[in-house]
């Protein structure tokens, strides 16, 4: 007799990234469980493990039979279809009896594969089970099967690219290169399509159909035209695989198996469900509902596995983004999604700290606190612009810039700001001030000279006007910086140090006799800003030792003031070092900033920290170091380190590419770009123990960036493409850093022409490096 039965068994497969769930599974059966589940949504390769279960075992079982139930419809069916695929010495009255005998007393392994669609059948199976002692099920089902001695395992989507970790020791990259190669044989990951990889196995959230599914459509597209096409899977993820089952060749096809199997209350739960983006929690389920009857519903839609509770200290539930887009197009009909819309996009502004109440803490409070719910944020806010619904709209600026600035959504927060602005809200002028503070902050790493002062300037006029003192220092502070881009930089000092006496003398004053909303906490936050901002005007007028001063009183106070983030302020004491020739102590500054940011995981300051560090590599003789780090800064993203720091680095990356040439400063700056977060925290500790060991060196300071202030005729974002032109990037490079597509760039680049009269790019960057722009 053979172990499996092949005619009944479908053959082992490749599984990728199951090793812990298989060696968990053969444990719970060999310790003597009797029942035990492998529950899991449609395409996330429950019968492919239960397959290789089989293969596994043969040697330990006398029998293992597998039974595919999915065209059994009716609950009563089920015995009698298993009694049929077991070879039984004789056919008794009852298909229970049937099994009882086949069994008998030899050791057996039965596998029912698809039980969702008849889990009536369940209650049959402790009595096949009490008849038949040595017998052991594997189930595989979408809900589990309510047995008081079943043991569910449930099935999770396959791991994805841990931060830091080798691309290839991911599973669903293994399953996606795998499967890409059966249609592009010479298919292999690289460096320059690793990033589209993960970036689909991420959208896909590592369920195994859909990646096999995406792998085949390679035969017709591209890898970026793949990628770019997944925002709707189910339209796009199909195959004709001629052996599988037809609800497992398209993700539709499998998605709609489960839906059709729940009752009409389940689908209307789980149609609002979808509301929610990323991961929510039971409470927010209930307000957007309208009432707590909803989480007995949800329970069975978690056990159905409708719903994946996500790891975490906090009960959070989310759906599989297949699952979701089926129930939005559902919920398009119902008559109940407007109402739930409104309460959703009310809930979520409920969420956020509100105005006054200060900032929440360091960027990792903010990771933990409310950025598990920035996509249910940003979605209600979209919703109140879509809406008119300016109060809403602006109440929610008050709040969510606490989630952009920390982790660099600028341009995303730049793009929402001005829609929420251009709103009619007459009767809500007093929002408006911390709008434009919220505006003012995204526009702050953008260089846009032009209107970052436009706005501080808007924002210093509506404060007076409504005598909000808080925000009339933010608006001096943010027209001290648009003097600072200018180039007016004794003017920008000047500012800030009254600012800084303003705040001085507020703090002097007892809280009762302040204005509204004027904590101490607020106050040394805005001192603190004047501080570090007034140090590089000082930087450019080369009054570097007063530009210490202003930086090591900033971290004094914010150290006595207890502002959690005063360790990120070291990159200021880092920069006015570096200008001194104090290498040493300017790279231990640095190092005790990124530190602070790597921990936090805050891409401004780490990009911030990674150049400042590569100044100091480039001036004690580490070029390739030096590239590489700048490369590493690059990659995170705008970092608002003010015009005269970002020209410092233009200057130092030509010098670079001049001194290593094209080939050697293009090797060594995508290197840079492609370096994992640990690796550059290890290098940048390595870079700073060899300076202790190393000798002194002579001090050879930074000459000031020429005061050229920028020509009115170029906008800000012109500016930065100039920048980027002169450092010799092409305009897929560019329009990349820059987040704009390379046809933009090109517009930039013809817009730039005609306004200076020029003929081609050579003229362009010669006519910047003319005028010390961008050295």
């Amino acid at each position: 007799m053979e172990t499996v039965k092949a005619a009944s068994h479908p053959p082992a497969v490749s599984l990728y990234g199951r090793t812990r769930e298989l060696q968990s599974i053969l444990l719970m059966l060999r310790s003597g469980t009797r029942i035990v589940t492998l529950r899991g949504p449609g395409g996330i390769g429950k019968t492919a493990l239960a397959c290789l279960v089989a293969h596994q075992v043969q040697a330990e079982y006398d029998d293992v039979f597998f039974v595919d139930l999915s065209a059994v419809r009716e609950p009563q069916q089920v015995l009698g279809t298993v009694a049929a695929t077991l070879p039984a010495p004789e056919r008794l009255e009852t298909a229970l009896s049937t099994l009882a005998r086949a069994v008998g007393g030899r050791r057996v392994l039965l596998i029912l594969d698809n039980f969702e669609q008849v889990l009536g059948a369940a209650g049959d199976l402790p009595e096949l089970l009490a008849r038949a002692e040595s017998l052991q099920l594997l189930v595989t089902s979408r809900a589990a099967l309510g047995l008081h001695d079943e043991s569910e395992y449930p099935l999770e989507p396959l791991p994805l690219p841990a931060r830091g970790k080798p691309l290839e020791d991911s599973p669903a990259v293994a399953l996606f290169v795998h499967r890409a190669r059966a249609v592009q044989p010479e298919f292999t990951l690289s460096d320059e399509n690793a990033r589209d990889v993960v970036a689909l196995v991420k959208a896909l959230e590592g369920v195994p159909l859909a990646i096999e599914l995406a792998a085949a459509r390679l035969r017709s597209f591209t890898l970026r035209d793949l990628r770019s096409r997944l925002d709707h899977p189910l339209a796009f993820l199909k195959a004709d695989f001629r052996d599988r089952p037809e609800r497992l060749r398209s993700l539709r096809a499998a998605v709609q198996w489960s839906y059709d199997l729940l009752s009409q209350e389940d689908r209307e739960v789980l149609e609002c469900c979808a509301l929610f983006k990323g991961s929510f929690t039971p409470e927010a389920l209930v307000v957007v509902w309208g009432g707590p009857d909803v989480l007995d519903r949800a329970e069975a839609l978690l056990e159905q596995s409708f719903l994946q509770r996500v790891s975490g200290p906090a009960t959070r539930w989310k759906m599989l983004q297949p699952l979701r887009e089926l129930a939005l197009e559902h919920l398009a009909s119902s008559s109940r999604a407007d109402a739930w819309r409104e309460r959703h996009s009310r809930h979520y502004l409920s969420v956020l700290p509100q105005p006054g109440h200060g900032a929440p803490g360091t960027p990792e409070d903010v990771r933990e606190r409310y950025l598990p719910d920035y996509l249910n944020m940003r979605a209600g806010l979209v919703w109140a612009i879509n809406h008119q619904q300016a109060e809403l709209s602006l109440r929610y600026l008050g709040g969510i810039h606490l989630i952009w600035v920390p982790f660099g959504y600028f341009q995303e927060g730049l793009q929402l700001c001005r829609r929420v602005l251009e709103l009619p809200a007459d009767q809500h002028r007093h929002l408006r001030p911390r709008a434009l503070h919220t505006m003012m902050e995204c526009l702050l790493p953008t260089g846009d000279t032009e209107a970052f002062t436009s706005c501080a300037r808007e924002l210093l006029e509506v404060s007076l006007e409504q005598r909000n003192v808080l925000q009339e220092l933010y608006g001096h502070l943010g027209l001290a910086i648009g003097e600072h881009w200018r180039g007016h930089n004794a003017e920008s000092v000047r500012t800030n140090q009254n600012l800084i006496r303003r705040c001085s003398e507020l703090l002097a004053l007892p809280p009762g006799k302040r204005p509204a909303a004027i904590t101490d906490a607020l106050l040394h936050q805005v001192c603190n800003n004047a501080l570090n901002n007034a140090t590089f005007g000082l930087l450019e007028l080369g009054e570097y030792e007063l530009a210490l001063q202003y930086a090591n009183d900033s971290l004094a106070k914010a150290r006595q003031a207890g502002i959690s983030t005063h360790l990120a302020h070291h990159d200021i004491v880092g920069n006015a070092l570096c200008h001194l020739g104090h290498y040493r102590e300017a790279a231990e500054a640095y190092l005790v900033s990124l530190k602070f940011a790597l921990e936090k995981e805050f891409p401004p300051l780490i990009s911030i920290n990674a150049r400042g560090l590569a100044l100091v590599m480039m001036r004690v003789g580490r070029p390739e170091l030096a590239v590489r780090f700048f490369g590493a800064g690059w990659r995170m993203g705008p970092a608002g380190a003010g015009r005269y720091m970002e020209a410092l680095y233009s200057r130092a990356t030509a010098e670079l590419r001049e001194q290593l040439g094209k080939k050697s400063f293009e090797s060594e700056w995508n290197a840079g770009q492609h370096l994992p977060l640990t690796t550059l925290g290890d290098a940048a500790f390595a870079f700073a123990r060899s300076l202790q060991t190393a000798p002194e060196r002579k001090a050879d300071p930074f000459s000031a960036v020429p005061e050229t202030p920028a020509p009115a005729e170029l906008t800000g974002r012109e500016l930065e493409v100039l920048a980027l032109l002169v450092q010799g990037h092409p305009d897929r490079r560019i329009a990349k850093l820059l987040n704009i597509s390379p046809g933009t760039v090109s517009k930039h680049v013809g817009s730039m022409l005609g306004k200076l009269g020029l003929r081609n790019r050579v003229e362009l960057a010669r006519w910047a490096i003319e005028r010390h722009m961008y050295e």
